[in-house]
């Protein structure tokens, strides 16, 4: 087990690095093994750290997964980028009842830094699914609706990936969906939206861009949605979600589904 040293002089207090049960794992021999597993590290400015520990005790699999430059065959076993740790804190301690265990899930990995260039940087084919919520396409946001993150994102995906983004609110923002899919129809091979009911948006439905690598992959039976959400036990405990919900909220309204790409 690694151990983590720190030195405190000349700290701000404010943390610039924090994890919360870091977990890597890499394949071997038709086994997963867990180099990195439930880690917690706050790092604050002008703060030192040292990584120590025996060989092989995951010193270094700890240092490149802060330093987000993991290279195959590790892989993430899923995680959360944040550009801002004081989001983060907030939420845990104004919001706790929304997130639940999700920050000390140990499948978990929240990482704390920007996810544009964690995406440009990250190895091909790592990802199963991308989920941006996400600002509109103004300011800070704008860089997650461009060409180079679409590119990216389907880069790191894998071959059955899939990427879903928040596209606005089409009775007002129908430029945004439109734009949106477009781009992403550069880099997918399957484009489309589904709708959701988000009571403090006016406008009617928000639509969430889906895009996926492999055709098909929506085209799933309403009883399969229902075995599987029973087999994670989450079957009768949500109060919008339904595996009816799920598949008719692809079926979009005509004046949502003009601003989708011709397929």
């Amino acid at each position: 087990m690694a151990n983590v040293s720190e030195h405190h002089a000349g700290s701000h207090g404010e943390p610039v690095i924090v994890c919360r049960q870091v977990v890597r794992s890499y394949p071997m021999g038709g086994a997963t093994v867990q180099a990195v597993r439930g880690i917690d590290l706050s790092i604050a400015r002008g703060e030192f750290a040292a990584i120590t520990g025996p060989s092989g005790c995951g010193k270094t699999t700890m240092g490149n997964a802060l330093a987000m430059i993991a290279n195959p065959p590790l892989y993430v076993v899923a995680g959360t980028m944040e550009i801002d740790g004081e989001v983060i804190r907030l939420c845990q301690e104004h919001m706790p009842m929304i997130a639940g265990d999700a920050w000390t899930n140990p499948r978990g990995q929240v990482i704390v830094g920007d996810g544009i260039d964690y995406v440009r940087r990250a190895p091909d084919g790592g990802f199963d699914v991308i989920i941006v919520d996400s600002t509109d396409p103004i300011g800070v946001g704008e860089v997650l609706f461009t060409d180079e993150f679409y590119e990216n994102a389907a880069r790191i995906l894998g071959p059955a990936g899939i990427i879903v983004n928040q596209c606005g609110v089409p009775f007002m923002q129908a430029d945004e969906l439109r734009d949106t899919s477009a781009r992403r129809a550069k880099f997918f091979a399957e484009v489309s939206a589904y709708v959701a009911a988000v009571p403090t948006y006016v406008g009617g439905f928000m639509t969430l861009g889906w895009s996926a690598k492999a055709a098909g992959l929506r085209d799933v039976p309403v009883a399969m949605i229902r075995e599987r959400a029973e087999a994670a036990g989450i079957l009768g405990q949500t109060r919008y979600w339904s595996p009816e919900m799920h598949a008719s909220c692809f079926n979009l309204p005509p004046y949502i589904a003009e601003n989708l790409r011709p397929a």
